[in-house]
């Protein structure tokens, strides 16, 4: 966790670990898997031994998906089995739950340790779609600008404006495949020159796409 935390906030790495039943981590980079599941052939997989299969799932996860209710490949039921108010405990404690439905494991919601909200942090990081999406963002632009701007491009009013239209072309495609939404690249990105000459800074307002996972109904009876 301590490893995840380092890559993320001071090497700029946005990776994710997936641990057994490690919510005291409480960092959007940590994914607490609670329970194991059953395989067709009875084999019984630990909570320890699942962290595989769920780090390879969200590794392979698109940036406008979620893995809330993916089935666990092969697996007909969990292990062990939780009641739904320990479900929702577990939920609440930021943990990756699976649950059975109709011989099948399922992921209850894709979700990671994060619980400290601040006003500043809010509580949408704790979604993996969500963090998917600001990750692939964050990725993605120092890959483009690391490929094909460092000491290629300079640093003038025309340098910049080329690394925004490369970048409104990045975002514009992202919402066209509803990673993201309501962007506007009139307004919401901007770049502009650094404090040292060598620099630019870039600011962004992005909105993520969440996926539906809870439905309230209203039922008047007549």
């Amino acid at each position: 966790a301590a490893f995840v935390r380092r890559l993320r906030e001071s090497e700029g790495k946005k990776v994710q670990a997936a641990l057994e039943n490690y919510p005291v981590a409480d960092f959007e980079g940590v994914i607490s898997v609670k329970n194991g599941v059953v395989l067709s052939d009875g084999t019984i997989l630990t909570a320890a031994q699942a962290t595989a299969w769920v780090g390879g799932a969200s590794a392979a996860a698109e940036m406008n998906e979620s893995l809330t209710y993916s089935a666990y490949d092969d697996a007909v039921d969990v292990a062990p089995r939780y009641t739904s108010t320990q479900i929702e405990a577990a939920l609440n404690a930021g943990e990756f739950v699976f649950t059975p439905s109709v011989n099948r494991a399922v992921i209850e919601q894709d979700i990671n340790t994060f619980l400290s909200y601040t006003p500043k942090k809010g509580k949408q990081l704790q979604k993996n779609r969500v963090l998917r999406v600001l990750d692939g963002i964050a990725n993605d632009l120092k890959r483009i600008f690391e490929s094909f701007y460092i000491g290629k491009v300079s640093n003038n009013v025309d340098g910049r404006a080329l690394f925004r239209k490369e970048a409104v072309i990045y975002l514009d495609n992202l919402q066209s495949i509803d990673a993201i939404e309501n962007f506007d690249a009139q307004t919401d990105i901007t770049v502009l020159p650094g404090i040292d000459s060598d620099a630019i800074y870039v600011e962004a307002n992005i909105q993520p796409v969440d996926s539906i996972e809870k439905v309230y109904m209203k039922v008047q009876v007549k």
